[in-house]
Order: C-alpha cells, then sequence, then structure tokens
C-alpha cells in the first residue's frame, strides 16, 4: 500500500526531513521484523512545498555558491543525498518517495532513471518536451533543468527524490552553480509555459506518474 502526503504550504526543510527519516526508519524496521513475508510493506511519497532554502549534497564544493553564505538570500542545509547544491522553494514541487525498491525489483539506478520518466511524462501533460542529459540525474527543457533529482538508500528503501519547478522565483538559483554544473541554466514549468500554473493539478499528475511508473 502506498500514501501520498501532499502539503501546498510551505514546510521548514528540517521538518520535513524528520519526517522523512521517520517513514524510512519505520520501512527499514519492518522488512527486518518480517524478512520472510511476501507481503508487500506500507510505502510513502511526501510532495511537499519548502521555505527558500538551498541543500547541499555528499559532494557539493564551495566554488559552487557564488556568493558568500552570509550574503546568499536562504539558508544553507547540508543532508545525506547524493548531488550537489540546489535550491527548493515556494512554486517547486519535491517529492520524497519513501519505497522499497525490492517490492518492485529494481536497484538505484533504475529508481533514479524511473523517477525521470515520471517527470518527463508529467511535463508531457502541458505540452512540455523534456529530455534527460549525460551531464547528471535530472530532467531538462534545452540547456535548462527544470528538476534536480537526489537520491539516497539504503538496504533497498529510498528517501530524498526530486525538485520540480513549477512556479518557482528562478532568481534564487543565480546565487549557486545548481547541481555543480557550469555552462547551463535552470527553468520551470511558468518559465517555459509563459503562466502561472495550478501546483495542486501538477501534484496529481505526479501522483499519477508515480503510480504509472512504480506500479
Amino acid at each position: 500500500m502506498r500514501s501520498y502526503l501532499v502539503n501546498e504550504t510551505p514546510q521548514q526543510y528540517d521538518v520535513v526531513l524528520r519526517q522523512q527519516e521517520e517513514l524510512f526508519d519505520s520501512l527499514i524496521e519492518a522488512k527486518q521484523v518480517d524478512k520472510a513475508s511476501a507481503q508487500t510493506k506500507d510505502e510513502y511519497c511526501i510532495l511537499c512545498v519548502h521555505d527558500p532554502i538551498y541543500t547541499i549534497g555528499k559532494r557539493t564544493v564551495e566554488d559552487n555558491f557564488l556568493l558568500n553564505t552570509q550574503s546568499l538570500p536562504a539558508p544553507v542545509y547540508k543532508t545525506n543525498r547524493g548531488g550537489e547544491v540546489t535550491f527548493h522553494g515556494h512554486g517547486q514541487w519535491v517529492g520524497y518517495p519513501i519505497f522499497d525498491l525490492e517490492q518492485h525489483g529494481i536497484g538505484l539506478k533504475y529508481h533514479i532513471e524511473r523517477l525521470e520518466e515520471a517527470i518527463m511524462f508529467v511535463l508531457s501533460q502541458y505540452g512540455i518536451n523534456s529530455h534527460r542529459s549525460d551531464k547528471g540525474a535530472g530532467i531538462w527543457v534545452g540547456n535548462a533543468k527544470i528538476c534536480a533529482i537526489g537520491v539516497r538508500a539504503s538496504r533497498y528503501v529510498t528517501m530524498h527524490g526530486f525538485a520540480l519547478n513549477v512556479n518557482t522565483d528562478l532568481s534564487f538559483y543565480n546565487a549557486i552553480v545548481p547541481c555543480g554544473i557550469r555552462n547551463a541554466s535552470v527553468t520551470s514549468m511558468q518559465d517555459q509555459l509563459g503562466q502561472d500554473i495550478d501546483m495542486l493539478e501538477v501534484s496529481q499528475w505526479i501522483i499519477h506518474a508515480m503510480d504509472r511508473f512504480y506500479p
């Protein structure tokens, strides 16, 4: 069984991180306690909007901040996900799938690919032609990144996930090298379509896509 925890009200990053960690730990414990059972374990996907914050992954280097950290327009939070520095803020759906990959018969590489496929499916519903890139995980429109992806897994249980720019204020990205990729830009659904996008409608398409690519 899978539950979607959707909240459009901006949330502090550390509050949602604790929620993630609790669900992550409980799913790992459920697997350990009931190893012999073929019964599927409860999975969760948090869909939320964060108050403005920069998060850094395990590989972040200082050169990818273009301003002194004291001068940044939002605070910085160090995480245990993979990947480089990125921004979370209003008008952006952040998805945190807490999934058991063993139930889906896949490993971490294919999990990232399925997340990418799900986001491309969502964007296609709005007529946005998107693609992967050899620059790293995530989804692009031309030479502009529209969705960042960074995940962590233990015992095939996942946490962290994706950040899809819907109506995001892209000026926050001017202070960083997003995902550590130079000579590239960022975009949003609003930027591509020239109008505000209904956030709740996008969340419903995300849920539909997750169920489609993680049956």
